[in-house]
C-alpha cells in the first residue's frame, strides 16, 4: 500500500504529464468534439429563438464561432426582434481539464483492483465526453445570448452554469466523475 506522499507524488506527475500531452496534442484532441457540438447545439438551442446557422472551426487553442440567430435585441432602450450574425473566438482550453484530473485520480486511487481501475476509466470516459459536449455548447450559446435580452429563466440558468463551470465548477466536476466512475465499477464487481 502507497503511504499518502507517494500517492499525492504520483498524481502530480501524473497530473503535469497529461497537461503536457494536451498541451502539445490539444488541436487533434478539440477536433474530436466539433461535430458533436454542433449535434448538441442544434439540439439543446431553445425554441425561442430560430438557430439559423453555425460554423465552428479550430485556429490553435480557440474556436472561432460564427452563428446566426433571431432574437430579442435592445435597441434604442426597447426590446426589438432580429437576426444577429454572431462571430466571436472562444478559448477551449478548458476542455483538456477534465481528463487531465480524472485520468491521475484513477490511477492515484488507493485500494482499487487493475479491473475496477479500468472499468472505471472506460466509464469516465463516457461521462467526461458527454460533460464537455454539454460544456462546450453551454458556454457557446451563454456568449452567442450575450448580445440578447436576458428576459427567460433558460438564460439565466446558462449564465449562472457558465460562472459555476468558470469558478472551479469543472475542476469539482472532474473529481466527482472519477469518484462515481469508481462507486459503478466497484458496484458492477459486486453484483
Amino acid at each position: 500500500m502507497h503511504n499518502k506522499k507517494q500517492i499525492i507524488v504520483i498524481f502530480l506527475i501524473l497530473y503535469f504529464c497529461l497537461s503536457s500531452f494536451f498541451y502539445i496534442f490539444f488541436s487533434q484532441y478539440s477536433r474530436i468534439y466539433l461535430p458533436f457540438v454542433k449535434v448538441t447545439l442544434n439540439t439543446l438551442y431553445p425554441d425561442y429563438f430560430k438557430f439559423r446557422s453555425i460554423k465552428l472551426e479550430k485556429q490553435g487553442k480557440e474556436l472561432f464561432c460564427e452563428a446566426v440567430i433571431e432574437g430579442e435585441v435592445i435597441k434604442n432602450n426597447k426590446s426589438v426582434r432580429a437576426q444577429i450574425k454572431y462571430q466571436k473566438t472562444i478559448k477551449i482550453s478548458f476542455i483538456a481539464l477534465y481528463p487531465a484530473i480524472i485520468f491521475p485520480l484513477l490511477i492515484c486511487w488507493p485500494g482499487l483492483s487493475l479491473k475496477i481501475r479500468t472499468l472505471a476509466m472506460i466509464g469516465a470516459i463516457q461521462i467526461f465526453f458527454f460533460i464537455t459536449c454539454l460544456d462546450l455548447s453551454l458556454t457557446i450559446m451563454y456568449f452567442m445570448e450575450e448580445k440578447l435580452c436576458f428576459h427567460n429563466t433558460a438564460q439565466i440558468l446558462r449564465k449562472i452554469t457558465i460562472l459555476f463551470f468558470n469558478n472551479g465548477g469543472r475542476q469539482f466536476l472532474a473529481v466527482i466523475i472519477a469518484w462515481f466512475s469508481i462507486i459503478v465499477a466497484r458496484w458492477g464487481f459486486e453484483q
